[in-house]
């Protein structure tokens, strides 16, 4: 059964949406896209970043709305900063999904992003060099797992398993106290989304032991 990440209907999007429905078990097609990571403040190129779509929709819950994540990709920027996302052609089995949009994210050890810009061009995606503390950093790298974390088939595994790697190591390698630790654990929590062939929530140490056995190995 294909799982589905889901969150609030009032999340707010975090680039362009190109509008269409998704029905159950029913081939969609959706654009790919390319351009390039830039830093926020030289305008030089940023390489090696991995760039994260997703597509997301509305779905509703016992007539509950909720925001659900159908599908994401991945790839990395070259030495000039340039990345292409291709098309996603597929499926979604999970019933009638409404409203999708494709946001972006990008994600570099050091770096937090930044979104479009001030001069917003549709093609150009922006970094900044992260400043905060230890734990302002963990919680980050938390919330883009959990951007990342969408569906259950291989395919999406094999999408995010080089990005989930190295923001797992970059959180294992600063974590230096009990309260890190928890964010650390939130963050093994997510990454097992993708792997826990399960519509239901894992209990925590349901999912430590599927991090073990399914993903520790990739590490």
């Amino acid at each position: 059964m294909h799982m589905i990440h889901i969150k609030p209907i009032n999340r707010s999007a975090l680039a362009f949406a190109a509008i269409f429905l998704l029905t159950a078990c029913a081939t969609t097609f959706q654009t790919g896209s390319s351009g390039k990571v830039l830093d926020q403040a030289s305008l030089l190129p940023i390489d090696d970043a991995i760039v994260i779509a997703t597509w997301w929709g509305s779905k509703s819950f016992a007539l509950h709305p909720a925001s659900v994540c159908a599908y994401v990709k991945t790839t990395k920027t070259d030495a000039n900063g340039k990345y292409s996302i291709h098309p996603w052609v597929g499926s979604v089995e999970s019933g009638p999904i409404h409203n999708v949009s494709q946001e972006y994210h990008v994600y570099k050890p050091g770096y937090t992003y930044s979104g479009y810009g001030t001069n917003y061009k549709p093609d150009y995606l922006y970094m900044e060099k992260f400043a905060g503390n230890t734990q302002e950093r963990l919680e980050y790298l938390r919330g883009v797992i959990g951007e990342a974390s969408c569906g259950d088939d291989e395919n999406q595994r094999q999408e995010t398993i080089d990005l989930f790697r190295e923001i797992y190591l970059e959180a294992l390698m600063i974590t230096d106290n009990d309260e890190n630790n928890d964010v650390l654990k939130d963050i093994r929590y997510l990454m097992t989304i993708p792997w826990s062939n399960t519509s239901k929530s894992l209990l925590p140490e349901e999912a430590e032991m599927v991090f073990d056995k399914r993903i520790r190995p990739l590490l």
